[in-house]
């Protein structure tokens, strides 16, 4: 794979397609993944001289720079903390999912599916919360995101119960020391300040 020649029109289309490099270091698409992306992109477009190979050199170049990356990382990144944060509450009655879907509607439906898988209302899940493409887009190019949630109570006209569920993100939020703010109204997200650092999967690091 490293004797291929890259072309002009590979380097572009890579640039053009992994913008800030979401894709790379958001941490949930696979190599194959980003390369199928990159090259399905670039050949449906104005580029000439691509080929999936020269497109995997630039992809798998990439990956294996923020491989290198990660030896200098802390031992817990807040990503790690954010999964802890998840975790607690997952067992303490909420549902939390890392990344669902792309949009916050696609997302909150996989949550309520979720919680069908899990029983419904005799699962004793209280609400949802998870973050979506978008946020995890944001995070790795602005230090920042949003946490979506909301209750599984039946009468919550005036979402007293979906501030519940954002007033224990709050709580676990802080005993983990992830910085989030949220003022107290039920129709806004949670805000993040976040350093996102995901590391890649052992099986992904084993194909580099």
């Amino acid at each position: 794979m490293t004797d291929i020649a890259v072309t002009d029109d590979e380097h572009e289309a890579f640039r053009d397609c992994c913008e800030k490099d979401q894709m790379i270091y958001g941490g949930y698409m696979t190599v194959d993944e980003v390369i199928d992306f990159v090259f399905d992109e670039a050949k449906d477009s104005i580029y000439e001289e691509v080929t999936r190979d020269g497109i995997a050199v630039l992809v798998r170049e990439a990956f294996a720079k923020k491989l290198e990356e990660e030896a200098s990382w802390p031992a817990v990144t807040d990503f790690d903390r954010l999964t802890a944060v998840f975790d607690e509450l997952n067992a303490n009655g909420y549902i939390c999912l890392h990344h669902p879907s792309s949009t916050f509607t696609s997302s909150s439906y996989e949550a309520k599916l979720e919680w069908e898988r899990q029983g419904g209302k005799e699962s004793g899940k209280i609400g949802a919360l998870f973050y979506h493409t978008q946020d995890v887009d944001r995070a790795v190019d602005r230090g920042e995101m949003s946490i979506g949630y909301y209750s599984f109570a039946d009468d919550d006209d005036d979402r007293s119960e979906d501030a519940k569920v954002a007033a224990a993100a709050m709580e676990a939020f802080a005993k983990h020391g992830i910085a989030a703010t949220w003022d107290g109204n039920p129709n806004r997200r949670i805000f993040l300040t976040i350093d996102w650092k995901r590391r890649t999967a052992s099986s992904e690091a084993r194909e580099l």
